[in-house]
């Protein structure tokens, strides 16, 4: 992971004219490549590697009610592209396939809004997640793999994770 380097009083903040910087050590390496297979494979395997870390130091319970919130918004946000879609002309293959398959993706989102209230574990939930965890923040090296810009780091569903890290990738292909 990437780290904050101190500064010579051994803290990781610096502060001038009131405002407070910091520096961090990186590596020389390059981004996940989103056309390998392979390598969105080895994303997703790190990324559960991680997620299991970040159980182990997880101390609060996450509130249902974010989840629940953000899930509407993406829910939304399917009627956004929906509206999109059939204005556009000239849709890619990606998209017609996404034309033709919607109405099954709307529904499930739909079905799980109307369905959370009933899922007993969403309400006892202890998990850390990334926050931005897609294929920028994942740096190969000669060193390794690295994941980098651990900022957004919150007490939610590791689940948004993967579902950012996919969209991401898909946003892509």
């Amino acid at each position: 992971v990437d780290k904050y380097v101190c500064n010579v009083d051994n803290e990781p903040l610096t502060e001038y004219e009131g405002v407070k910087y910091y520096v961090k050590n990186w590596v020389d390496g390059r981004e996940c490549d989103i056309e390998s297979v392979q390598e969105i494979r080895e994303c997703v395997q790190l990324m559960a590697k991680l997620h299991i870390q970040l159980n182990k130091m997880a101390e609060k319970s996450c509130d249902a009610n974010v989840f629940l919130e953000t899930y509407r918004r993406h829910t939304r946000e399917l009627k956004s592209i929906w509206n999109y879609l059939k204005s556009k002309k000239g849709k890619n293959s990606f998209e017609l396939l996404l034309y033709k398959n919607y109405e099954t993706f709307y529904q499930e989102a739909e079905t799980f809004l109307g369905q959370f209230n009933e899922l007993p574990k969403f309400n006892n939930v202890v998990e850390l997640r990334h926050g931005n965890f897609n294929y920028h923040n994942v740096i190969r090296s000669d060193e390794g793999v690295m994941i980098a810009s651990f900022d957004k780091v919150t007490n939610q569903y590791q689940m948004q994770d993967l579902y950012q890290f996919i969209r991401k990738i898909l946003e892509k292909n």
